[in-house]
């Protein structure tokens, strides 16, 4: 989903993929902050961590591993600001959806 919405042109936090330590220590590097590491293919906040240490990123990617059935993690940019998240559920044509402010 990031692909598509920096290719349509969507503001979006630098993100890398990363499936080794390796890949996980140059997107760190890149991002040159704190940054936000979760799998990619889970929702909700199982298996999400804020690093702000290089030192802690064998354990963030661990962690995050764990909780991956494809064993790949995204790591992107930590912004400072208000979150917000959307919930969607489809039932048959319904599209029932929440919006939610994360304080």
């Amino acid at each position: 989903m990031r692909y598509a919405l920096t290719e349509a042109g969507v503001p979006c936090p630098a993100f890398f993929a990363a499936k080794t330590e390796g890949e996980l220590r140059e997107a760190f590097h890149r991002i040159a902050g704190p940054a936000i590491v979760k799998p990619v293919d889970f929702s909700g906040s199982r298996g999400v961590t804020k690093v702000i240490c290089r030192e802690d990123l064998p354990a963030v990617l661990e962690h995050a591993m764990g909780c991956s059935r494809v064993k790949t993690v995204v790591v992107e940019a930590f912004l400072e600001g208000r979150e917000f998240s959307v919930e969607t559920e489809f039932i048959d044509v319904l599209v029932l959806g929440c919006l939610a402010e994360h304080g």
